[in-house]
């Protein structure tokens, strides 16, 4: 799922940031990155994190934690699901969805049935 591979972005991106640019730790983490994230993903998160920007941002409350724009609702929504992956409109982080702010999972229950009542028969 793609929000594994951000939250390996996440975990990251606080090593690559207190870091030098081309330290060995960019080189390891680099390649331990390009093993499990796709490529395009890992393009755009090095850019940012190359320029001393964090490349992953924490949705907390809908509100991107890097730019403090609130995201939109149909965002916000679709980062629930673990297989979508969005950037933010206005910073260009990838975001992502900490556990704590996702609603808990419940059980779908049927409906309670009701006893119907029959109609009387009409008599004459």
């Amino acid at each position: 799922p793609m929000k594994g591979s951000v939250a390996l972005l996440h975990e990251a991106q606080k090593t690559l940031l207190s870091v030098p640019l081309g330290a060995p730790p960019w080189e390891a983490l680099g390649r331990t990155l390009s093993a499990t994230v796709p490529a395009p993903v890992l393009s755009h998160f090095l850019r940012l994190v190359s320029t001393g920007r964090p490349g992953v941002s924490l949705v907390r409350r809908g509100v991107c934690s890097q730019c403090h724009i609130r995201v939109g609702l149909g965002i916000a929504a679709a980062l629930r699901n673990p297989e979508n992956l969005h950037l933010c409109d206005h910073c260009g982080c990838y975001l992502l969805m900490p556990d704590d702010e996702l609603p808990p999972t419940h059980a779908v229950t049927a409906p309670a049935t009701t006893a119907r009542k029959r109609p009387r028969a009409m008599t004459v």
